[in-house]
């Protein structure tokens, strides 16, 4: 099992330049806007290992006693250290960025929420505020991440947007792990806490481990059409717009016509993998924290960068207007491959029928009348 998903390719520095050129041209858009990050960090906490539903699936991949089940267990335990210890090292440098531009922070984690609070960095200070998200202790799969319940994000958004208004420009990151249909989900996103373990052995077998790869349990989590209904219904209540939604997770991209339709057009742009998969290491903040381009950017700098970032190939960046792509995409790939060869059937259907008729009216036979015994 991989511990966030499969890591393919490599995450460009050219994304953290992207991202703080959009943060220094929204700050210098208006002399009286404010600029705000909110980095929704989805991660696995280290008590998660002590819960009911990792206990279950853990002890189901140890009894295995074969490399695919200790590979992915091993992938599990890793996760619970490594996630948390690079979304530490994110705050650090977003703390960093917020005060060197002057941009407001807030931060939303897992280990934060399970303790009624978010942290938030304005004006050079940093305070943790009260955030009194409903906890769901009894949900094995929710239990140590709050932050992949719907209701949480819906919460946390309106708390972090409350003190702005519409001239103000506003980037959302959020980092988790996901899957073609899930923005936000937790390691592990089903209820192993009750089935059948020789069943799911043989289940976790034909699929190398991958838990998040079974077919007979369902995944608990936030859509992406829920985050961008989310993200609508709370615009449309504060009056603000993201200048910039990346979607720090495996296969961000929309998956669907209904991904692409709920994106709200209060949502600028979106960055996200693609289809691809990616590990919390590919992507350093403290790249973007230590950018050359932080003292200079501007406008034109912005729309050059932009260019850059589309050509990396790891991070792709989409506005409203080009964002059909990705559907698009999976819609093309899901047809029939005999659909494909429609056009070229259809030329021919129809230059057999012109044939048959040339031949019909021109062959010499053809011209003669029928003839007739006596």
């Amino acid at each position: 099992m991989q511990p966030m998903c499969a890591s393919r390719g490599r995450m460009s520095g050219a994304f953290v330049s992207i991202l703080v050129v959009v943060l220094l041209w929204c700050a210098s858009d208006s002399a009286n806007a404010r600029s705000l990050i909110i980095y929704y960090a989805n991660e696995t906490v280290p008590e998660a290992l002590g819960s009911r539903n990792y206990k279950a699936l853990l002890s189901v991949l140890d009894s295995m006693q074969n490399e695919v089940g200790t590979v992915a267990a091993d992938g599990l335990r890793s996760d619970a250290q490594t996630f948390r210890a690079k979304v530490l090292k994110d705050i650090s440098s977003l703390l960093r960025i917020s005060i060197l531009n002057a941009v407001d922070l807030a931060v939303f984690t897992n280990a934060l929420t399970l303790e009624n609070k978010y942290l938030v960095a304005q004006s050079g200070t940093q305070e943790l505020r009260s955030f009194k998200a409903p906890l769901t202790t009894n949900d094995p799969v929710t239990e140590y991440s709050p932050l992949s319940s719907r209701i949480t994000f819906r919460h946390a958004i309106a708390e972090a947007l409350h003190e702005y208004t519409k001239e103000d420009q506003i980037i959302l990151i959020v980092n988790s792990h996901g899957t073609r249909e899930f923005a936000v989900i937790p390691r592990i996103a089903a209820d192993f806490t009750e089935l059948d373990v020789k069943g799911l052995q043989r289940q976790l077998e034909s699929e190398q481990g991958n838990d998040l790869a079974l077919r007979s349990v369902e995944l608990r989590g936030i859509t992406k059409v829920d985050l961008w209904k989310e993200l609508d219904s709370a615009t449309r209540t504060s009056r603000v717009h993201f200048s910039l939604v990346f979607l720090q997770a495996c296969e961000s991209a929309a998956s669907s016509w209904n991904e692409y339709f709920a994106m709200p057009s209060t949502v600028d742009n979106v960055a996200h993998t693609g289809f691809d998969s990616i590990s919390p290491e590919q992507f350093d903040y403290a790249l973007l924290a230590d950018s050359e381009h932080l003292a200079k950017a501007d406008f034109d700098e912005v729309r050059s960068l932009t260019n850059l970032f589309r050509r990396t190939g790891a991070v792709y960046f989409d506005s409203k207007y080009t964002y059909w792509r990705w559907p698009l995409l999976v819609t093309a790939v899901s047809l029939p491959k005999l659909v494909y060869f429609a056009p070229l059937s259809l030329w021919l259907l129809l230059y057999f029928l012109k044939s048959r008729r040339g031949f019909v009216t021109t062959h010499p036979d053809a011209a003669q009348p029928p003839r007739t015994t006596a």
